[in-house]
């Protein structure tokens, strides 16, 4: 099927030329015959003969000048269908804008002064419309509408209006109307801050918009944004109530134009046809019912705007679409015919006909369409000019041999698209009502007015009360001078009362929102989220620094170009608030999602600010995130594959190496169990392993070996690793000494105390800060507090437990010496009723659970003398050469409020048995002396084996001045007296 389209103009009907004034020269001798022939005598045949020759003269030259002019499309420059009717512009000199019924216009902007210290404020005067109207509703930046809440009144009463809370425009302008009234005063407000603006300045008669802008290039981003307006115009007479008020009703608008002295056609009130444009006027605020969204609607509405530098009859004409009718001028007043069937009340058959028929059955086919389109301004598409669902028939374009073709009818002062369609329907339905015909008819046509309709009866025609439209009509003169006949010519066009039926299953529905899904160029998607990390970096030289990392995650309308980031910093690494106060700073611009900011420092917290940006320099929102910097603060990761091999009387340590950065050494502990060992009850063996290396050979023992990294801070990994050995030969210890401190603790406390478990049990903790006789004020009045190191109260920073005795191994040994400790953590802030916040939002569980915030340390001292001692020192287990050895328990709390709490703390020193044996020696009769090859450490530890090898019946042997170097022996005979003999010996000791 084919199609094609012609451009139609909207058939508005014949602006007749009205009646002129009967002659004062009085009737010529063929206007008296004139009015003769209709049956008048006298002057009165003269008179009405004049009348009747001056109206059929002038409206048959109306008629021709009509037909004789081409066929044009609808004038619709300076409508809402125009290109540029919402923008506002600069100019010195412009045609006024009048606006009837509500639209949405730009302006002329006829004023612009910028002020402050640093020009920060633009005032701009755009006016509206050349006359006074009822409310600007909304005002528009660009296409975004700015809704305005008012915040009070200039000294003329003129409210001042400023963006909504949370606009993007929100403290970025002021806005005041000025409606246009004949005695409106200078805006006040523009008359205080600029001097060139007077009080004579009033603008009186023009309504405008005082707009004042505060420069921000953020906002402004593209420099001053195009301002347009939703306007409700101009107030109208309405004669049915003899009230002014603002109205769209097209027959009320169109009577002010044809009135207005100012601009319209300065009509005479008498001219003005009252009764027939009260019932146009009924008519079109006649309810309709509609669908696609149901509901009802007036019938007719007009609301739109034109340029007073259009002719009138283009204005008219663009008025006339509203109602798709007609605008007459007859017996020398203006009347209107909407677009609605009237029931004819006059029939014309053969009696009344006095010519021929000129019957044309069909229209030429370059005026012939059967489908519609157009456009129209839709206000839920602020106003822009958008296409009218499509009218087409199937039936029509079966009778046009399959072809599709439009006609296209724009409704320039029409914003419903429902009224439009109504309308397009008519325009369409009238096209194929085709039959016309010319004929001239008596005076009985006379009563007739363009527009009316009324039933032909021609029985060689076929037509029986055929219902026509009169599309033209004259007055004209037939028969001879001497005997005139008068007649009316007549051009009739076939209708019926379907062409204006339309129900609600013919609506289409129309898009209730903007006609297109492109972006907004002002819109801007904020970057979706931003995730803070912290990262250390280290240089070749040994330096360790801690970067914040910052990841956007980007919107997802891909019209963001590039990414703002800036940062600040909020607190210290104590947590207190900067002062002064930081402020953001850029750090990066582009269009990458990630970001680095160097040299952070740990526990203070910093701000991060992101927003995009789209090709057009227009910025988004700013999200924020903060983070609190863990960097060198973060405990070291675990360390893994921690293994050990037993070689003879040697554990071979090794490990992976942990990858952070910042790690300082290990630190690695023995327990002697070999299951269930824990960190906190374990002793140091290794106290530091610097990185980066990763095994140590340390003594074997049995039990459990546990390892931790150690950052430079002194964080430790949050979890030991540990390997258990279960070796039955690795030497052979002798029990020197054994100390075992608890259960009962009498050493001596230094800012520690011993206190009693729930179980009973005792165990050293650290000395609270607040005893009973510290508090002032009545103890009932005291309702917060638990005395003496209660569990509310803070604790000594550091405090220690010494040994009940010194030990004395007697001489002065090299002894391995190992130990016990065994304790828990107790934090006092940490108590369940002492917890603020949200159980949800704690780290770790309650009741005094302190993690790393307190520990205690094993130390030890030697001396040879038991006088000249070494200062205390963190103790590891090994080999300690001395005679006398103190120890004591270090308790440490990192926050004030933990404590450890020590349940058993104890040592042992042990010597390591070994074996000097020698053979065949010979004892000569005397005493021999022996000397061990390697000398023992106790005297008493030392057991002796001989192995004689010539013993005789009887003989004996005595061992005496047994020492740590040897001893002597003698060997005798029966008889007493002394003997050579030949032995071996085996002497085992420590």
């Amino acid at each position: 099927m084919g199609s094609k389209t012609i451009k139609t103009a909207l058939v508005v009907g014949a602006i007749a030329v009205g009646f002129a004034a009967i002659p004062a020269i009085g009737p010529s001798a063929f206007a008296t015959k004139v009015g003769t022939a209709i049956g008048l005598q006298g002057t009165t045949a003269g008179l009405v003969g004049t009348f009747l020759v001056s109206a059929g003269t002038q409206l048959v030259l109306g008629a021709v000048n009509r037909k004789l002019a081409p066929d044009i499309d609808i004038p619709e420059i300076g409508t809402n269908l125009q290109q540029g009717t919402m923008v506002t512009a600069k100019a010195g000199v412009a045609p006024q804008r009048i606006i009837y019924g509500k639209t949405r216009v730009g302006g002329i902007m006829v004023y612009a002064e910028a002020t402050g210290t640093t020009n920060e404020f633009l005032h701009i005067i755009i006016t509206v419309a050349g006359h006074e109207i009822n409310n600007i509703t909304k005002v528009f930046f660009n296409e975004d509408e700015v809704p305005l809440t008012q915040d009070g009144s200039d000294s003329n009463g003129i409210g001042r209006f400023f963006p909504s809370s949370g606009n993007q425009y929100e403290g970025k302008a002021r806005i005041k109307k000025h409606l246009g009234a004949d005695a409106q005063s200078a805006d006040a407000d523009l008359v205080s801050e600029i001097s060139q603006w007077t009080t004579n300045h009033r603008l009186r008669g023009i309504s405008y918009l005082y707009v004042r802008l505060n420069f921000d290039k953020d906002v402004y981003t593209n420099g001053v944004p195009n301002i347009t307006f939703e306007v409700e115009g101009k107030k109208v007479f309405d004669p049915r109530s003899s009230a002014t008020a603002f109205s769209t009703n097209p027959a009320l608008c169109m009577r002010d134009y044809l009135l207005n002295d100012r601009y319209g056609l300065d009509a005479d009130a008498t001219e003005i046809n009252d009764t027939n444009f009260s019932a146009v006027a009924n008519t079109c605020d006649e309810n309709v019912t509609i669908a696609n969204p149901s509901g009802t609607e007036k019938r007719f509405s007009l609301n739109g705007t034109f340029n007073l530098d259009k002719a009138p009859k283009s204005i008219l004409e663009n008025m006339l679409s509203s109602i798709a009718g007609n605008l007459i001028y007859s017996n020398g007043q203006f009347k209107l015919r909407p677009a609605v069937y009237e029931t004819p009340s006059v029939t014309l058959d053969e009696e009344h006909i006095r010519s021929g028929i000129s019957l044309n059955t069909r229209i030429s086919k370059k005026e012939l369409f059967n489908a519609v389109k157009g456009l129209y301004s839709e206000p839920d598409n602020n106003y822009q000019p958008q296409d009218y669902p499509i009218l087409t028939n199937s039936t029509f374009e079966t009778e046009d041999n399959s072809e599709r073709i439009f006609g296209e009818f724009n409704f320039p002062m029409t914003t419903s698209s429902h009224t439009v369609q109504r309308l397009a329907k008519i325009q369409l339905l009238k096209a194929r009502q085709q039959i016309s015909f010319t004929a001239e008819f008596n005076l009985k046509a006379f009563q007739l007015d363009i527009g009316d309709t009324v039933q032909i009866t021609n029985t060689r025609l076929g037509f029986t009360n055929k219902t026509f439209e009169i599309s033209n009509w004259a007055f004209t003169m037939g028969g001879s001078q001497d005997a005139p006949v008068p007649t009316v010519a007549c051009e009739f066009r076939e209708t019926a009362s379907a062409v204006y039926d339309f129900t609600t299953s013919d609506y289409s529905t129309v898009s209730s929102g903007k006609a297109t899904n492109l972006p907004n160029a002002t819109t801007v998607a904020a970057p979706q989220a931003i995730t803070l990390t912290d990262e250390l970096v280290a240089y070749n030289d040994g330096t360790v620094i801690v970067k914040l990392v910052i990841e956007l995650t980007a919107p997802t309308d891909n019209f963001t170009d590039i990414f703002e980031v800036e940062v600040k910093q909020d607190t210290d690494a104590d947590g207190v608030a900067l002062n002064p106060a930081d402020t953001f700073k850029l750090i990066g611009r582009g269009a990458r999602t990630k970001y680095e900011f160097l040299n952070v420092i740990d526990k203070a917290t910093y701000s991060v600010r992101a927003r995009g940006v789209n090709i057009f320099g227009v910025n988004s929102s700013s999200i924020t995130a903060s983070r609190t910097i863990i960097g060198q603060i973060a405990p070291p990761a675990d360390v893994e594959n921690f293994a050990c091999n037993i070689v003879g009387k040697e554990a071979h340590l090794s490990f992976d190496p942990v990858p952070d950065l910042d790690l300082s050494h290990y630190r690695i502990n023995y327990s002697p169990l070999t299951s269930g060992a824990e960190w906190q009850n374990s002793i140091v063996l290794v106290k530091k392993l610097s990185r980066p290396g990763t095994s140590i050979v340390v003594p074997a023992k049995t039990g459990t070996y546990l390892i931790k990294a150690v950052d430079k801070l002194g964080n430790v990994s949050t979890n030991a690793s540990e390997v258990v050995t279960q070796i039955t030969t690795i030497g052979d210890f002798t029990n020197l000494i054994t100390d075992n401190q608890n259960p009962n603790f009498t050493g001596t406390t230094d800012d520690t105390v011993i206190t009693t478990l729930e179980d009973g049990s005792k165990a050293i903790i650290l000395k609270g800060n607040q005893l009973f006789d510290d508090v002032s004020g009545n103890f009932d009045s005291i309702t917060s507090t638990l005395f003496d190191g209660g569990e509310n109260a803070s604790v000594k920073s550091t405090g220690t437990y010494a040994f009940s005795d010194t030990i004395d191994a007697g001489a002065v040994v090299t002894t391995q010496i190992t130990a016990t400790l065994e304790q828990q953590v107790t934090d006092r802030a940490r108590i369940f009723d002492f917890v603020s916040g949200d159980f949800d939002d704690q780290p770790s569980n309650f009741d005094g659970d302190a993690n790393t915030q307190c520990s205690s340390e094993l130390q030890i001292s030697v001396s040879s003398d038991g006088t000249n001692f070494s200062t205390f020192q963190d103790f590891t287990i090994g080999d300690y050469t001395g005679r006398f050895f103190k120890f004591r328990v270090l308790l440490t709390s990192n926050n004030g409020t933990a404590t450890p709490i020590v349940t058993a703390v104890g040592v042992k020193l042990e010597l390591e048995a070994f074996i000097n044996s020698q053979n065949d020696i010979a004892s000569g009769t005397s005493t021999k002396s022996v000397t061990y090859p390697r000398a023992y450490r106790l005297a008493t530890s030392i057991a002796i084996t001989l192995s004689i090898q010539d013993m005789a019946s009887g003989d004996k042997y005595a061992i005496s001045n047994k020492s740590v170097t040897g001893f002597d022996i003698a060997f005798q005979n029966s008889g007493g007296s002394g003997v050579s003999r030949t032995f071996d010996y085996q002497a085992k000791g420590v």
